[in-house]
């Protein structure tokens, strides 16, 4: 039997004597809302729409226009370029969309929390391509194995005595942040290293002192030197000449 995809439900919203038309699926994405609950499918009964099947609210219909572009995005698109008439026919003051966004029960995010956020995502994915950096270079140099140890306010990076030299500012940008981003999510950059380096078979080992607020984690390599060897021009030539 053969299942049959349903169109999506159609929303007329007559606002102020202007039209939008949108989905229910849209509306209802935001159910902490005036329409968003107006509209989930419980609610159903409560409804009335017109003879036109249009649902009328008396209300500003230009600053309307960024309530529905809120359910569609997301986000509040109003900036100072309006009220200065970047938009003709659509000026809307400050005051005029607080009071719809108040009516509408919507409460925009504090964007300024979304730029945090995105500062700090980028920290960590510096502290991610850095190891990722440490890694290659120390391979490069026939290195198989990398100790790292963090605390809340340093970070040092260590080899064996018989293993190549490491840079060891390579991840000094870190010292405030490394012991917080290890601390919470070691797991999910091992795995990340992991799949990233699938060649090198990296073990990654850690051991944690939380009373001291400390992380040692050893990096091992078990990369092939013979497969190197035979990739290397002296190996190729060798093969050719056998």
């Amino acid at each position: 039997m053969s299942s049959r995809i349903l169109p999506e439900e159609r929303i007329i919203l007559n606002v102020g004597g202007i039209k939008y038309e949108t989905y229910r699926s849209t509306l209802i994405a935001h159910p902490d809302t005036l329409l968003g609950t107006m509209f989930q499918e419980r609610n159903r009964s409560l409804r009335n729409p017109n003879e036109n099947g249009e649902y009328f609210f008396d209300r500003n219909s230009k600053a309307f226009h960024y309530i529905m572009e809120y359910y569609r995005t997301g986000q509040i698109l109003w900036d100072t370029r309006t009220v200065l008439g970047a938009r003709n026919g659509t000026n809307v003051t400050r005051k005029e969309l607080e009071e719809e966004l108040d009516y509408f029960q919507i409460k925009p995010r504090d964007t300024r929390v979304d730029v945090a956020l995105a500062s700090a995502s980028n920290i960590l994915d510096k502290f991610v391509r850095a190891l990722e950096s440490l890694i290659l270079k120390h391979v490069s140099q026939l290195g198989k194995s990398i100790f790292i140890n963090a605390s809340q306010e340093l970070i040092s990076v260590n080899r064996a005595r018989s293993e190549p030299e490491i840079d060891p500012i390579i991840l000094r940008a870190f010292n405030s942040t490394a012991y917080r981003m290890l601390k919470e999510v070691e797991n999910e950059i091992a795995q990340h290293l992991y799949s990233t380096f699938p060649e090198l078979n990296i073990v990654w080992r850690s051991e944690r002192n939380d009373n001291d607020q400390f992380i040692s984690i050893q990096l091992s390599f078990n990369y092939s030197l013979k497969m190197i060897f035979d990739n290397s021009q002296v190996g190729r030539k060798r093969f050719r000449s056998v």
